[in-house]
């Protein structure tokens, strides 16, 4: 929970303090995990389907970092790739437990309307406390909070709008008015962060969960997506009736910012950096010094990462990463459909598709940016991919003990926690029936 609740508040951890204070919380909580499990006669970690892929990306940073250009750099980028790890199994073992995903929840939700209201505070002129005033830089027209950038605090929030807003269509969503006051709150701060990506990328992540919605037949929740989109859209278009944002706008084809020109001349520098290294990269987080000798003429920028998380990951660890990485992300979506489209649960069907279409926003902005690559984003990245997993497992241990019922007595069976409280209620013959509980 620490680690949901400060990465985003100290730069989104970039520096390398921060980065170090995360990995040691992470590595105090997996040890915890790993011995309590132990003692309880259960394998040290818990079983999942991205254990494989995941093990394959760490083998093959392990590779690319013994023929890394810069070692110091590539062990930096192990410990983050390590923390992200960490994050998912703790998260896949917290969310179990229905009274937990609950605090979890309701702590990321926490965590972005704080960041939002010192934002706003920020935009608008206002006192802020003196650590983040000196600390983060102000960028004029855009709306910042506690990160360095404004396109980062976009990529943490539009996941978590898409998150909270999928278990809001599902029904899942807790004290509902309340939840409802967050996710505008929130969508109005990622609106004048000014963001290009976080724009578009917001909009395959909600076609997405209308998409879903309307295959599980669920039209009465449509109409909470369909105000979701309007919303989306007034509140944009009302952004975009500012100078600010026209100003935005019209710079998107200055080379003398991170535009999509300057991008572009940087995915063909990378195109050559990566075909000079094309099997084992440079090294894990050896971008900044390796990308100068491929440097093409006419950037007014110096660039310490690649805008675009595919090709720096591919020109760092080589063409051998994209196995895993697609393997992974294959599964993750395999993972939640299943679980949203097999579950009858309010509960596992919004954290399945909520965090499906976070996966599908952040992805989709990762195209142009290097969200992945800021570490509360990693985090929260690794977080949503567990609560999926997490949803698909749940359901699965349900089902299982639904048969063994049914075999004993020929009753459906209500799965509980450790603390009697129902995270799993199994359906007779209806898996894809209407629910018949509460939120899951």
């Amino acid at each position: 929970m620490g680690l949901l609740a400060l990465t985003p508040l100290v730069r989104g951890s970039t520096p390398r303090w921060a980065l170090a204070g995360a990995a040691w919380l992470a590595l105090v909580g997996l040890s915890a995990l790993i011995l309590r499990r132990i003692q309880e006669g259960r394998p040290p970690l818990p079983g999942n389907p991205l254990q494989w892929p995941l093990l394959a990306l760490i083998g093959v940073a392990l590779t690319s970092t013994l023929f890394s250009v810069l070692p110091g750099a590539s062990s930096w980028a192990l410990v983050r790739l390590g923390l992200y790890s960490a994050v998912f199994y703790l998260t896949l073992e917290t969310a179990m437990e229905r009274r937990r995903i609950r605090w979890l929840l309701w702590l990321v939700m926490g965590t972005a309307s704080l960041l939002c209201l010192v934002g706003l505070v920020k935009y608008l002129g206002g006192p802020v406390p003196v650590f983040w005033a000196y600390s983060v830089p102000d960028q004029a027209g855009f709306l910042t909070a506690t990160f360095l950038n404004h396109n980062h605090l976009a990529g943490y929030l539009e996941m978590t709008f898409c998150l909270g807003l999928g278990l809001l269509a599902c029904g899942a969503a807790p004290a509902r008015p309340v939840w409802i006051v967050l996710l505008v709150l929130i969508l109005s701060a990622l609106v004048l962060t000014m963001s290009r990506g976080a724009y578009l990328s917001l909009f395959p992540a909600l076609l997405l969960m209308g998409l879903l919605r309307g295959r599980k037949g669920k039209v009465g929740r449509l109409k909470v997506l369909a105000a979701g989109l309007v919303l989306v859209l007034v509140v944009i278009l009302v952004a975009l009736g500012s100078t600010p944002a026209v100003e935005r706008v019209q710079s998107l084809e200055d080379p003398g910012e991170p535009s999509w020109t300057s991008r572009v001349m940087v995915w063909k520098g990378t195109l050559g950096l990566i075909g000079d290294h094309p099997w084992l990269g440079t090294g894990p987080g050896t971008f900044p010094w390796s990308f100068p000798a491929h440097r093409p003429p006419g950037l007014s920028l110096r660039f310490r990462e690649t805008h675009n998380d595919y090709l720096q990951a591919v020109s760092e660890m080589g063409l051998w990463v994209l196995i895993p990485l697609l393997w992974g992300v294959v599964l993750l979506y395999r993972e939640g459909l299943s679980a949203y489209f097999r579950t009858t649960s309010r509960l596992l069907s919004g954290l399945a598709l909520g965090g499906m279409c976070a996966l599908t926003s952040i992805l989709v902005h990762s195209g142009g940016d290097f969200n992945l690559q800021i570490t509360s984003n990693g985090i929260y990245f690794s977080f949503i991919a567990g609560l999926i997993i997490a949803a698909r497992k749940v359901h699965l241990l349900g089902n299982r003990h639904q048969e063994e019922q049914k075999t004993e007595n020929g009753t459906p069976f209500t799965l509980v926690d450790s603390h009697g409280e129902t995270i799993y209620q199994a359906q007779d013959e209806v898996p894809d029936g209407p629910d018949r509980r509460g939120d899951g």
